[in-house]
């Protein structure tokens, strides 16, 4: 299970940032794994599975999308998985810098 928490943080080695810039990295988290998991998984359907699909989204059914997903990419939890991963592996090679922008903004 995927968890972007203040544990994240620490594993991300971003603990020393301001309490408002990590709640805000762990929302920018959050809104870019969206992104990329729905660009990763929408690629391997078919524009009627897309269009399908929409329905749930549009209505915000998170239940019932989780259901659908489920059924007709039932390999999305490894999509997940696979797509939080990279953008983690992404933030680490960052660290100094967001630490040093953070920084910057703070004072």
């Amino acid at each position: 299970m995927i968890r972007l928490d203040q544990k994240l943080i620490v594993e991300l080695g971003l603990q020393s940032l301001p309490a408002d810039h990590k709640s805000k990295l762990l929302q920018a988290i959050y809104d870019e794994l969206e992104i990329r998991v729905g660009t990763a998984i929408t690629e391997q359907m078919t524009d009627y599975q897309v269009s399908d699909f929409a329905r749930y989204t549009v209505d915000a059914n998170q239940a019932e999308a989780l259901s659908w997903l489920e059924e007709n990419i039932p390999h999305y939890k490894e999509i997940v998985a696979e797509e939080f991963e990279k953008l983690r592996n992404e933030i680490s090679a960052l660290r100094d810098e967001i630490s040093t922008v953070s920084t910057f903004y703070a004072e």
